[in-house]
């Protein structure tokens, strides 16, 4: 992809620094290890000089912690120019009426505290607006509304 589509913006799903906690939040990670592909996001970098977004859900009580903020910063600034091409999003978990796991809706001051921990280092960091939410039609509902509704049928 790097050397094929060299413009192609790339977003990497990280939602966990610590890869154990991120095997069981996102199997995938058993067959590319989080360093694997922070290797080969590095790679991306140099070649290419894009930046690389790097998506992070809060999940409250599971991966918001000040600790968690904390590891995020050093896995990014272990990396090539010191994590400067890389732009962490976070974005706020949207209860879903058919996930396999339930979790509650993200706690605002956690995001908050977790945005200014990564801020403060120097990492590049957004809040991602949240829309639809009171509506069931944020970032996932709609499909967990549609797949209620196909086995409902």
């Amino acid at each position: 992809m790097t050397q094929n589509y060299p413009q192609v913006n790339l977003t990497f799903s990280l939602h966990s620094p610590f890869n154990e906690q991120r095997s069981k939040l996102m199997p995938i990670n058993e067959h590319y290890p989080l360093l694997d592909v922070m290797d080969t996001l590095d790679e991306h970098i140099r070649v290419t000089s894009r930046k690389v977004y790097i998506a992070y859900i809060m999940l409250p009580g599971v991966n918001d912690s000040i600790n968690h903020a904390k590891e995020v910063v050093n896995l990014l600034r272990s990396r090539y120019k010191r994590g400067s091409l890389f732009h962490v999003n976070i974005i706020r978990y949207n209860p879903t009426v058919s996930s396999p796991m339930r979790f509650e809706e993200a706690n605002e001051h956690q995001v908050v505290n977790f945005y200014k921990e990564l801020k403060s280092a120097g990492i590049n960091v957004t809040i991602r607006s949240q829309f639809g939410i009171d509506i069931d039609a944020a970032c996932g509902q709609l499909y967990g509304n549609y797949q209620k509704n196909i086995t409902n049928k």
